[in-house]
């Protein structure tokens, strides 16, 4: 009796945790792409509640080098390298 109370109470249970849906915070600040050039310098590709943004960062510091259009974000965000081209 025992054993089958045991495994009733595991079932019950999980299921009462599968049908739980963990509700996560949208985050408002997504990192999309790196790339390194070493010696601690690196650009990124980050994007703002929709927003792409081209920074760069070297030592201690960090600066935004463009807001980037939609048209050329969707273009980074398929190929990044490829994207990073455009504004050579």
């Amino acid at each position: 009796m025992k054993e089958a109370w045991g495994r009733f109470l595991t079932k019950w249970i999980a299921k009462l945790l599968g049908s739980l849906q963990v509700k996560r915070k949208e985050r408002k600040i997504q990192l999309c792409e790196t790339l390194s050039f070493g010696d601690r310098r690196f650009i990124a590709l980050v994007m703002v509640e929709g927003q792409k943004f081209l920074v760069g960062g070297a030592g201690n510091s960090i600066s935004l080098l463009t807001s980037l259009p939609q048209a050329v974000a969707d273009v980074a965000a398929q190929d990044f390298t490829r994207g990073i081209k455009i504004f050579k």
